[in-house]
C-alpha cells in the first residue's frame, strides 16, 4: 500500500500520471487528425499516420505501436479510448457489485468466481 509521503512511491504515482497524460495527448493528436481527415476527405490511414509518428525524432515513442495496433485492428474506430473497451463496463459493474455487497466477479483469465477485498483509502 501506498505510504503518504514516501517518496518512492510517489514516483510511482508520477510515472502513472506522466503515461497517462501522454496516451491521452496522442489520442486526442489522432482523433483531431481523424476529424480533420474526415472534415476535408484527406482520407488519412491512421494506422499509417502511428507508423509514420514512430519513426518522427520528436513525437516517436513505443506507446504509437499500441495506437496503430488498435488501428490496424479496427481501420473505422471512432476514438482511440474505445480501443479494447468491450469488457470495461461489465468489470466496472462487477468490481463496484463485490466492493459493496462481496457478490464476487469473474475474470477473463481464469475460471471460476472471485472476491476482493477492498480497501478504501482515506
Amino acid at each position: 500500500d501506498p505510504s503518504p509521503g514516501n517518496p518512492e512511491d510517489l514516483l510511482v504515482a508520477l510515472e502513472q500520471a506522466l503515461l497517462a497524460a501522454m496516451l491521452l495527448t496522442y489520442i486526442q493528436g489522432m482523433n483531431m487528425l481523424k476529424k480533420a481527415s474526415e472534415a476535408q476527405e484527406y482520407g488519412l490511414n491512421m494506422a499509417e499516420v502511428a507508423r509514420i509518428w514512430r519513426g518522427g525524432c520528436i513525437i516517436r515513442a513505443a506507446m504509437l505501436n499500441d495506437l496503430r495496433d488498435a488501428y490496424l485492428g479496427q481501420p473505422t474506430l471512432a476514438n482511440l479510448l474505445l480501443d479494447r473497451s468491450g469488457w470495461l463496463p461489465t468489470n466496472l459493474i462487477q468490481a463496484q457489485r463485490d466492493y459493496f455487497g462481496a457478490h464476487t466477479y469473474e475474470r477473463i483469465d481464469a475460471e471460476g468466481t472471485f472476491h476482493s477485498v477492498w480497501k478504501r483509502s482515506e
